[in-house]
């Protein structure tokens, strides 16, 4: 299914951003939450496996990441890289914080985003919103 929403929010990062769509990628290794790639010169792609995201703040935390890796010039005409570096992982999840505005300006989690921010780190399977650890929020 292809996101109009999420490609225009794309498109004012990058023009070159032809598609963003939410895909099964369980056929690539390591079954990822998402991929950026450039299908062909100049046609870049973002797939988001809605299977694996549990939330939309989660599905918008994997948009922003792979948006994350085009901005920071990971992306490369393939689809699937052969795996990502821990540095270019952690600078797509950098980008993907800022853009969601869960860090504040000396780069420390905000308090109403905390859990979002343990969430999408850890790669929960569970809403940590709605069965926080110790049942408190």
């Amino acid at each position: 299914m292809v996101s109009s929403f999420l490609l225009s929010i794309a498109k004012d990062y990058n023009p070159h951003i032809q598609r963003v769509a939410f895909e099964n990628l369980t056929y690539l290794r390591g079954q990822p939450y998402g991929i950026a790639w450039e299908k062909t010169p100049g046609n870049l792609i973002i797939e988001i496996d809605p299977s694996r995201v549990i939330c939309p703040y989660q599905a918008l935390y994997v948009f922003y990441h792979e948006l994350g890796h085009i901005m920071c010039g990971h992306v490369a005409y393939r689809r699937a890289l052969g795996g990502a570096s821990p540095y270019r992982e952690a600078e797509a999840d950098a980008f993907a914080f800022r853009e969601m505005r869960l860090l504040d300006p000396c780069g420390h989690v905000k308090e109403e985003t905390r859990l979002c921010y343990s969430c999408f780190c850890s790669k929960s399977k569970v809403c940590l919103k709605k069965d926080p650890p110790g049942g408190k929020i």
